[in-house]
């Protein structure tokens, strides 16, 4: 799998990166800080279950609301 791989399982709201061991979580991180660095703070907002991006918000019920 690649960096980009690993990134897109860290913004999976299904995954959050939880089966990722460190130096792959790294690599996703490391992949945003090469290429996109303006979307950092979303991303630890993300991670953190911050303002705007509430965990409630991917809960499997406001997920499949949001696909109907």
């Amino acid at each position: 799998m690649t960096p980009y791989h690993y990134l897109a399982n860290i913004l999976d709201p299904k995954y959050k990166g939880q089966h990722l061991n460190e130096e792959e979580m790294d690599q996703g991180i490391n992949y945003v800080l090469e290429y996109h660095p303006e979307i950092m703070c979303a991303i630890f907002k993300f991670k953190a279950q911050t303002t705007p991006l509430k965990d409630y918000l991917f809960s499997n019920n406001a997920l499949n609301k949001a696909i109907v």
